[in-house]
């Protein structure tokens, strides 16, 4: 609960939810679990296909594509 409250006082998770939710497939629901698993833009550029794959609900398929859009 506490990492929640976090995420959403944190600003610069609203620029790491954008960036997700460019992601075709990933909406505000997805945007939440992904900025509650990575701290920072940065850490989910580094995040490999598995640690995607951890954040609840984002599957194979979704991590592919979070991979791909964050590598550019």
């Amino acid at each position: 609960m506490e990492r929640r409250l976090e995420v959403v006082l944190d600003p610069r998770n609203d620029e790491l939810r954008r960036v997700v939710e460019c992601v075709s497939g990933i909406g505000s629901e997805w945007s939440w679990a992904v900025a509650e698993a990575f701290e920072s833009e940065a850490d989910l550029a580094s995040a490999s296909r598995d640690d995607l794959e951890a954040v609840p609900d984002i599957g194979e398929k979704r991590a592919a594509s979070i991979r791909e859009r964050v590598a550019r």
